[in-house]
């Protein structure tokens, strides 16, 4: 008899232990026993079965190490129900898939390593989410954000990264209604005036950077106000701005 037949005998789909193994016997035996009016040639492929059976049983302790690794896996797993047309849905399902490839092993060393492979798969699609996400935000502004803590669920994963978004389509938005204003302004200065100020107001939740980085937009513009006026030109635009604000220092400050 062979272990597929064997293990449908006993009833098993999966793995089990010795003492599962032993109780399902004792079952059996008390149904098909000849001494207890039961099937003769059944008992016969009863005791086949278990003589296969008893050479891949696991210990209970192999089988609750592994039900535990498999537990802290599955707390990365999404909670809610996503719409299937979202990016949400999309790598929620794939960190479903990755943690089902996760199969018992008879050796806990093999266990801790297959773990560590498809925690680190699980790593790799929280960090896939967050470059689709945040692919419109430029870098220097996600930076101030890093680095993301993935040691969470993905559901808590996803708000910290839209959280990011959310923060900067706020200061952009703000930025773009600036920039129409100046349309109808003719004094270039209070067009400065104007972005001081509200660069300054979208920037208070960065608080520690809060008062370098609007010293440091301080100084650009006025830079920027001098070479322009040297041109005789006082329109600026919201990309002039934000580009050499980009490749400042984070702490450079203003004499």
């Amino acid at each position: 008899m062979d272990y597929s037949e064997a293990l449908k005998l006993f009833g098993f789909t999966s793995n089990f232990t010795k003492e599962e193994l032993k109780k399902r016997y004792l079952e059996l035996s008390k149904k098909y026993h000849p001494d207890l009016n039961g099937d003769e040639e059944m008992m016969k492929k009863i005791n086949s079965a278990y003589e296969v059976l008893k050479s891949h049983s696991v210990s209970s302790d192999l089988v609750k190490y592994y039900d535990s690794l498999k537990e802290r896996l599955k707390f990365f797993a999404s909670k809610t129900v996503y719409l299937p047309d979202t990016l949400e849905f999309k790598y929620a399902k794939e960190i479903d898939e990755v943690i089902e490839k996760f199969n018992f092993n008879m050796s806990k060393s093999a266990l801790d390593l297959f773990y560590n492979v498809i925690l680190d798969h699980i790593k790799d699609i929280f960090a896939k989410y967050k470059k689709e996400v945040l692919k419109n935000v430029p870098v220097f502004f996600v930076s101030k954000f890093e680095p993301i803590n993935d040691d969470c669920s993905f559901d808590d994963y996803v708000k910290k990264v839209n959280e990011i978004r959310n923060k900067y389509e706020k200061i952009d938005k703000g930025l773009n209604q600036i920039i129409l204003s100046m349309f109808k302004d003719k004094d270039g200065k209070e067009i400065y005036k104007k972005l001081f100020d509200k660069l300054e107001k979208e920037l208070n939740y960065l608080k520690t950077e809060k008062q370098s980085l609007s010293e440091t937009i301080h100084l650009q513009v006025r830079q920027e106000e001098k070479r322009l006026s040297a041109m005789g030109n006082w329109f600026i635009t919201k990309s002039a701005v934000v580009k050499r604000w980009e490749v400042l220092p984070k702490n450079t400050k203003s004499a």
